[in-house]
């Protein structure tokens, strides 16, 4: 199969078992090449023009199409941007329980930087570590830079 895009120099090849590829199968595989989605996807014939309107056609081996993007109607833009929010959602909610998370101490062992508690033995979460480590960091380099040693 090869198709190109309506403001596309050249045509590019899609490989497929079988002798057809139906108009849709078309269309999510080249929406997961570019990124994009297959709803918003008209596929055409090159020499007239002329739109494949169900996504059941079949197409035979060696066709050469024509691909072009369609505005997305107000639903499938809604879907989209509730699907999108929902991910967000969803990343951050994972984000905060990753920073809550505390960390056991484990005895003789040594976080970077921090030995691995706080204030009266207890321990600290991951992003206190971190601040321990960048704090300390900070203070032998600045210590040095006084010194003359860097």
């Amino acid at each position: 199969m090869r198709y190109k895009f309506k403001s596309g120099l050249s045509y590019e090849n899609l490989l497929f078992d079988g002798m057809f590829l139906s108009v849709g199968d078309l269309k999510k595989q080249v929406a997961e090449r570019r990124g994009m989605i297959a709803t918003e996807l008209a596929i055409h014939k090159p020499d007239t023009g002329e739109m494949y309107t169900s996504d059941a056609q079949l197409l035979p081996r060696n066709t050469q199409v024509v691909i072009s993007r369609v505005p997305l109607g107000p639903q499938t833009k809604k879907v989209i941007v509730e699907n999108k929010l929902e991910r967000e959602a969803e990343r951050q909610a994972q984000t905060a329980s990753l920073t809550s998370n505390t960390f056991p101490v484990i005895p003789g062992a040594a976080m970077a930087g921090a030995d691995g508690a706080g204030p009266g033995g207890a321990p600290i979460d991951e992003a206190a570590a971190l601040s321990n480590f960048v704090d300390a960091s900070y203070s032998n380099w600045s210590s040095e830079v006084h010194k003359g040693g860097r």
